[in-house]
């Protein structure tokens, strides 16, 4: 079936998600539409109904049990980048019931989050770059994935294994996974891999970086790795955002398939001229996932939907 065809499918039955992605030879460059299903709506005001400002979802992972969601206050960055401009919250895994929340963090732009089980031998940890331009407001956040509070902060700096040059601290991270023993960073368009199984410190230096993929009319958006693959997401951005895309690299920096769902201009019906953009993916077992932000007329509708190719 032709992909636009094969486009126009997936949005008539509503389709927007994801299931376990392998590095196939010679796929490079070939776009394959993802079929989605739409596991629930998400919304922080859920948790309480105090934090009903908090309407954009920004980032999401999970830990094979729970679902992490970061929202922010639905203004601009200079709102959202400081205490109290986003909040955490902490879901079970069908993404229907909010079990816990902390808009105490100062988690600046939130791009993205990422679990490790057991963050510098003191447990499981959720890490949270800023992603900001700012540098009074930069580094990766690592909260305690049990009670939302803040364990730290890294001020990471970009050093080569091959030459140690320390350089300025890393700013305007969009992305960070961590599998098996490995960090994917995603900064100013390069992917940079750091080999450290326990943390993330100030001095670590990246082994291998390689260039990620540009597609006009997206940005940087989205993030998750597993021990075979890093997944690189591409969101919507601006009037001429028509497709979401995911990336699939291999931990060398090999590009693997192009992943695509329908972002503004391909929606048809009563959500036509509508954006529905990328925020996040991850994935539970072999199960993928995507986290997406709606704009309707205003109105936030952000999502939750399982994956397949």
């Amino acid at each position: 079936m032709p992909v636009k065809r094969q486009i126009i499918a997936v949005l008539a039955t509503a389709a927007l998600a994801v299931v376990g992605v392998f590095i196939e030879p010679g796929i490079v460059n070939a776009a394959t539409p993802v079929a989605a299903t739409k596991v629930s709506e998400v919304k922080a005001a859920t948790c309480n109904g105090a934090l009903s400002k908090y309407q954009v979802l920004q980032s999401a992972t999970s830990d094979g049990t729970s679902i992490y969601i970061v929202f922010a206050v639905a203004s601009s960055d200079s709102k959202s980048n400081k205490t109290g401009g986003t909040v955490l919250t902490k879901w079970t895994s069908d993404a229907k019931r909010c079990i816990g929340w902390n808009n105490k963090l100062n988690l600046g732009h939130a791009n993205s989050v990422t679990y490790h089980p057991n963050y510098s031998g003191t447990g499981a940890a959720l890490l949270v770059p800023r992603g900001t331009k700012s540098k009074k407001n930069t580094g990766i956040v690592v909260v305690d994935a049990n009670t939302l509070n803040q364990r730290s902060v890294i001020q990471l700096t970009n050093r080569s294994a091959k030459n140690k040059t320390k350089k300025a601290p890393a700013l305007n991270m969009s992305g960070l996974c961590y599998s098996s023993g490995k960090y994917a960073a995603r900064i100013g368009g390069k992917m940079y891999v750091y080999n450290e199984s326990a943390a993330l410190k100030p001095n670590s230096f990246f082994t291998r970086s390689f260039k990620v993929a540009t597609v006009a009319g997206t940005g940087e958006q989205g993030i998750d790795c597993d021990a075979a693959n890093i997944y690189g997401g591409r969101a919507i951005s601006g009037t001429k955002g028509k497709t979401n895309y995911i990336h699939v690299y291999s931990w060398s920096g090999k590009r693997g398939r192009t992943l695509t769902f329908p972002g503004k201009a391909t929606l048809r019906g009563a959500n036509k001229g509508k954006a529905v953009e990328l925020e996040s993916v991850f994935h539970i077992g072999s199960q993928f996932y995507l986290a997406t932000n709606s704009n309707f007329s205003g109105k936030f509708k952000d999502a939750i939907y399982t994956i397949r190719w």
